[in-house]
């Protein structure tokens, strides 16, 4: 019989590029959790990324220009319906990891995703 697994053919070497392709995602903040979706609710999403030479440590950076575009849609939105400014809600925060070398270089980026409507004067 001369079928061998994938795993012993690439001498366990497909199993560990494959683990080393797996990103890793961390919730960091939510902003206006279970609020409802009633009136004028439109989707948003934010999104910043950097490459890092080492993984660990803050985003910071990455999550304040995320939060700046999914605001600043939430604006223009709130402008269409007639109102001043847009407010966000049902929120949350991610941070993404994307490795390219063992885990010491890759990208690292914040993703921001939920809804905004109008804000109430």
């Amino acid at each position: 019989m001369r079928s061998r697994s994938l795993f012993v053919k690439w001498g366990g070497g497909g199993a560990i590029a494959a683990l080393l392709l797996v990103g890793c995602t961390t919730k960091i903040a939510s902003i206006n959790p279970n609020q409802p979706m009633t009136g004028h609710v439109n989707p948003v999403l934010g999104y910043a990324c950097n490459n890092f030479t080492w993984p660990y440590g803050k985003a910071d950076d990455l999550k304040q220009q995320a939060l700046q575009q999914a605001q600043n849609q939430a604006n223009r939105f709130a402008e269409a319906a007639g109102a001043k400014e847009g407010e966000l809600i049902n929120v949350t925060v991610k941070k993404e990891m994307w490795p390219w070398f063992w885990w010491l270089l890759g990208s690292k980026c914040v993703k921001v995703e939920g809804y905004a409507r109008p804000k109430a004067d």
